[in-house]
């Protein structure tokens, strides 16, 4: 009588289907193993896409040095496609290229400068910085020009003379952007911080044209005070008045 109490109250074995699932459970047993087999293809195809992009990982750790040595201020892609137009033919970037490329890089960033070292009132209001894509030589308005005017100084023009000596021992494009303050005066000839910057600018550039070179390697952009380093309502807001002079290499075979 025991022994039949006992066959009563033991449950049953769960009833198992032909797939080796239990009956009425919705993932069969299978699908464990499907999907650590759908897991081991997804690492394989992200080392694929891995080892495809060595070329991008290698510049990012060349241009790593550049960075550690003279700082990052900003990436200038916005202004390098504004500035210069697309080359017809481009090509890849090997390994050997990229080591070149870094080389010529920190050869510009050295000899800039030792030439602003060289000028002491210059060196005093100017900096040099590599940055993605090439260099950035920064130096304070009020060396370059009178207060709210575009008229060159002494020290400006020895700026365009030193500017267009290394632009004649590396091949690099340049660009000349003119910045200001958002409390700079303003002279009558030019009332709007626009035509102030651009006229800068321009005046820069035009100076270094004269000297002897290809006017499609050079372009001048005015900013006006839309891009200010420091906030104007502090005591370092003359920072804000500036010229960037920035050094960018060439991408494509051949001549412009």
């Amino acid at each position: 009588m025991a022994a039949t109490n006992d066959q009563e109250q033991r449950p049953a074995p769960p009833n198992r289907g032909d797939d080796g699932a239990e009956a009425g459970s919705e993932i069969p047993e299978w699908i464990v193993t499907f999907a650590d087999m759908m897991s081991l293809l997804l690492c394989f195809f992200i080392l694929l896409l891995s080892f495809a992009k060595t070329d991008i990982a290698k510049f990012q750790v060349t241009m790593g040095s550049i960075r550690e040595a003279f700082g990052v201020q900003r990436e200038r892609q916005q202004d390098v496609q504004a500035a210069f137009s697309p080359a017809p033919e481009t090509r890849a970037l090997d390994e050997s290229d990229l080591v070149k490329a870094e080389k010529e890089l920190l050869e510009v960033a050295r000899m800039l400068k030792e030439m602003i070292n060289e000028r002491a009132p210059i060196a005093q209001n100017a900096i040099v910085s590599a940055e993605d894509g090439g260099v950035t030589l920064r130096v304070n308005s009020r060396v370059l020009f009178a207060e709210g005017t575009a008229e060159l100084s002494p020290a400006g023009v020895e700026i365009c003379r030193m500017v267009h000596g290394l632009l004649l021992k590396h091949k690099y494009d340049l660009i000349v952007e003119g910045h200001t303050g958002s409390r700079e005066p303003l002279g009558s000839a030019y009332p709007t911080y626009w035509e102030l910057s651009s006229a800068r600018a321009v005046t820069l550039l035009r100076g270094i044209l004269e000297l002897g070179l290809n006017p499609r390697r050079v372009k001048a952009v005015g900013y006006a005070d839309t891009r200010p380093l420091v906030p104007e309502e502090t005591d370092t807001r003359a920072l804000n008045r500036r010229v960037e002079f920035f050094f960018r290499p060439y991408t494509s075979i051949g001549k412009r």
